[in-house]
């Protein structure tokens, strides 16, 4: 079994690294694309991912390698489902079960029928659908500024009666002035929003008595990581204290670059 793992290993590292899979199936992909559900449904599967996940490394970085500087305009595309899809299986469990076992957030969500949830960057909604799904928040408000993707959450949600799927940037929805008790944000959200933006967020959660932000894998301890690409890794806490929200507790976990693995406010 050990050395069928191995060869199988081996095996896929060679066809993620192999410069003519690559080109054959980029060509593949721009010729004749295999549709978004049928691609959708291979990888809902742990075993099929895990069989195919150099082709689905190779279509969704089709797009996403030619980006250049404009971050949003992939993210906002249809072609981005490719990306999400292929990465749908790829949930938080460890940190999740990790958060949920820190007793200051245990005894927030004892009663989530009482709370409205925002999440930032909803995405395919993976992590609600595996962990948030059963708090049973009286309002759980989904910001997603990628229609295709609203389009889909909201049909595959849609007998979810507490859950609002809102189709707008980030910077929109703070001008709409929504009441929330808990902000959830997981992986790369933060990363392309303008400092103003993230300034004037925490700014609201300090004025509004916000109970718990959770934001999972991006953001530092250290100062502002500006990258060459012009994202950023923000350091939150120290955004949040300017804010008025010095009196709260910070709960972080650091991983390798200096990157949050996670970081709390409660």
């Amino acid at each position: 079994m050990v050395i069928l793992k191995t060869a199988f290993r081996n095996w896929n590292n060679f066809l993620l690294k192999s410069n003519f899979v690559r080109r054959l199936i980029f060509a593949q992909h721009k010729l004749l694309p295999m549709p978004l559900g049928v691609f959708d449904v291979i990888f809902r599967s742990g075993l099929l991912r895990r069989l195919f996940n150099f082709y689905g490394s190779h279509v969704a970085n089709f797009s996403y390698l030619r980006r250049g500087g404009d971050q949003l305009k992939f993210w906002l595309s249809k072609e981005s489902l490719y990306w999400h899809f292929w990465r749908q299986t790829d949930t938080n469990d460890e940190i999740f079960k990790e958060i949920f076992s820190i007793e200051p957030i245990k005894n927030i969500f004892s009663n989530g029928g009482g709370l409205t949830a925002v999440e930032l960057g909803f995405g395919i909604g993976k992590n609600y659908d595996k962990f948030l799904r059963q708090k049973k928040f009286t309002k759980y408000i989904a910001v997603e500024p990628n229609q295709y993707l609203c389009h889909y959450v909201a049909k595959k949600f849609r007998s979810d009666k507490n859950l609002e799927v809102v189709n707008l940037s980030v910077g929109d929805f703070l001008r709409q002035n929504n009441r929330f008790d808990v902000l959830f944000c997981s992986g790369g959200v933060f990363m392309y929003l303008d400092q103003g933006v993230v300034d004037e967020l925490f700014k609201r959660i300090g004025r509004a008595g916000v109970r718990a932000v959770i934001i999972f894998n991006e953001g530092t301890p250290r100062n502002d990581i500006i990258r060459d690409d012009g994202t950023a890794m923000f350091n939150f806490k120290n955004r949040l204290i300017a804010a008025g929200c010095g009196n709260k507790l910070f709960i972080e976990k650091e991983k390798e670059g200096g990157i949050y693995s996670y970081f709390i406010m409660c």
